[in-house]
């Protein structure tokens, strides 16, 4: 609701919705209204009409006709999504999809009605992903094992396939799973144990997650009051004292 009178167009702190018209208008205007609709023949003669603009004017014209819609005092009607019958399981859902003989089903009946297929390849039922020919079909696993090799090779450890990030040098390639389980595992500097490189200091140096945090990052870390792990601890309780962000936020939820 905006503080501009429709009529006298000044801005005022006692703007209203009218009762007699669609417009917003102030104290002064709404009394001469109503004065005007009680009785036609007195008029306020204190209260001095101001200017109305040819813009106002024509606005005045449409409402007074009927030939202008006006969004502020109508309230649009809620979107209801279409319910109906559907025609394989026989209940009240919501509508989905349509067969060739325009038959309404919900989304469970239509999907395995129509989605589900079965693949050329693994010869299960599976979801459709890409027809091959007018018969044949093949799902999303066949697909990437069999017929989408941009981007995702097989890895030499795991037997999957997934994006390459390590190529050996005797030609074999590993995954990211693999990678963090056997092929980024070294000594680290600062515990001396075999552990997953989480950073490498500027003489290449490995460290693990846990002196990594302990080393180079020493402000507010320490062991949780709460949890006991070496994390970064954000907030203080009488009671635990440091504990970290993670902790904070389950004490709140259970309060």
């Amino acid at each position: 609701m905006s503080n501009r009178c429709d009529l006298c167009l000044e801005i005022k702190n006692t703007v209203r919705p009218s009762k007699f018209s669609v417009f917003e208008l102030c104290f002064d205007c709404r009394q001469r209204e109503k004065n005007e609709k009680e009785n036609p023949l007195s008029q306020n003669q204190n209260v001095v009409l101001p200017e109305i603009s040819l813009k106002q004017k024509i606005v005045n014209y449409r409402a007074k006709n009927g030939t202008m819609s006006f969004s502020k005092n109508y309230k649009r009607k809620k979107y209801c999504p279409k319910t109906i019958i559907c025609n394989s399981c026989n209940k009240q859902k919501l509508f989905y999809g349509r067969d060739e003989q325009k038959n309404e089903f919900c989304r469970t009946c239509y999907r395995q009605k129509f989605s589900l297929i079965v693949c050329v390849i693994c010869k299960q039922k599976k979801p459709l992903h890409i027809w091959l020919s007018e018969v044949d079909a093949i799902c999303s696993t066949c697909y990437l094992r069999e017929v989408y090799d941009h981007k995702k090779f097989k890895c030499s450890f795991c037997q999957g396939y997934y994006i390459i990030v390590k190529n050996l040098l005797d030609g074999r390639k590993m995954c990211r799973k693999c990678y963090n389980k056997k092929g980024n595992k070294k000594k680290c500097f600062g515990c001396n144990k075999i552990r997953s490189v989480r950073y490498r200091d500027p003489e290449n140096m490995p460290y693990c997650h846990t002196c990594y945090q302990r080393i180079f990052i020493p402000k507010n870390y320490g062991k949780c009051g709460i949890c006991r792990h070496q994390r970064r601890l954000k907030y203080r309780d009488f009671e635990q004292g440091k504990i970290c962000s993670v902790c904070y936020r389950k004490k709140n939820k259970s309060v």
